[in-house]
């Protein structure tokens, strides 16, 4: 069919007619910056305005009724901004590079996720660790670790901090073997965020006889925002005396989901 298309100068946005889908004469948009042109659909194609030729010429991009191809090996442009300047999320599918956490993000139809980086946190004991619990104290204490693999977070003092932008949600792993001094006693462990056991995630183990190993493991999801952090607290239910927990495996991960 025949544009009605007068030559784009640079920034500039050009009206043009073209058909829709239902073959209705529609007006589109061309627009030039720079003296390159973005693309516009006519007839169910893409066009660009070559400002060499000051014509107008196919884009390498095809639509083939289902979907958008790129036919040439380079790439798509797609939107840049910051966090502050994001579009509504309330659409679902809407894709963008965030320059303010350097993220390719996209939006659920809620919230904006981060699909590029990957956010992982690792503790664990190399070797054994005891925690003293003095005069019959049932007072929770938490191991100190080795810093394992970090992703968008840190490790501090048996203590992993989430550092993303973004309120996520996680799923927590923990496996651990352990001894304690006295016979029959509950040895009970958590996970705690911020300080706050979480109930969710926790056990309780008896040992049996003095020196025995026994093990333990937990999982659950939580949601993390930045800088909380997560750590791991045992203590036993009861016992007289200064008595020993001797931590021989641990390892904790936190991995967002």
């Amino acid at each position: 069919m025949q544009l009605d298309a007068p030559t784009p100068t640079d920034n500039t946005i050009t009206k043009v007619l073209g058909r829709d889908e239902n073959n209705n004469i529609v007006e589109r948009e061309v627009s030039t910056i720079g003296g390159t042109t973005a693309a516009a659909p006519i007839d169910n194609r893409l066009v660009a305005f070559d400002g060499t030729a000051g014509a107008l010429v196919a884009a390498p991009i095809e639509n083939t009724g289902t979907l958008l191809r790129q036919t040439q090996s380079t790439a798509f442009e797609i939107a840049t901004g910051t966090t502050a300047e994001r579009p509504l999320a309330t659409t679902a599918g809407r894709l963008r590079w965030n320059e303010t956490n350097n993220n390719l993000e996209v939006s659920d139809g809620t919230n904006y996720v981060d699909i590029s980086t990957e956010s992982i946190g690792e503790m664990y004991i190399a070797s054994t660790e005891t925690l003293t619990f003095s005069g019959g104290s049932v007072a929770p204490q938490k191991p100190v670790c080795t810093a394992g693999i970090l992703s968008n977070c840190t490790y501090s003092s048996g203590r992993i901090t989430y550092t993303g932008t973004d309120t996520e949600n996680f799923k927590i792993t923990v496996s651990s073997s352990f001894s304690f001094a006295e016979n029959t006693t509950e040895i009970s462990g958590y996970v705690a965020v911020n300080g706050t056991e979480q109930t969710k995630i926790g056990f309780t183990r008896t040992i049996g006889t003095s020196g025995s190993l026994g093990s333990a493991a937990l999982t659950g999801i939580l949601s993390l925002s930045t800088n909380d952090y997560v750590e791991v607290f045992f203590y036993p239910s009861s016992h007289t005396g200064d008595d020993d927990l001797i931590i021989e495996n641990l390892n904790l991960n936190v991995v967002k989901i």
